[in-house]
């Protein structure tokens, strides 16, 4: 039986799904912004769905974060 795993989906400042968190993050003028791709792949991967919703929490200027389910 697959583990299930969870990823972050990226939601941008207009209510729009924008990729996956990447788990980098870079700080522009002394603001946060978090590194999003479009591929599932690069996603960071988390082991629990209590670390996902931690993850989740974190705040950047560029996004908000929405949990994922997935199998793996």
């Amino acid at each position: 039986m697959p583990k299930e795993r969870h990823v972050l989906e990226a939601i941008d400042n207009y209510g729009k799904w924008d990729g996956y968190y990447t788990g980098k993050n870079y700080i522009y003028q002394g603001s946060k912004y978090a590194v999003v791709d479009r591929d599932i792949s690069k996603a960071k991967v988390y082991s629990s769905e209590a670390r996902a919703k931690r993850a989740s929490e974190m705040s950047f200027e560029n996004y908000g974060f929405e949990l994922k389910k997935i199998l793996g």
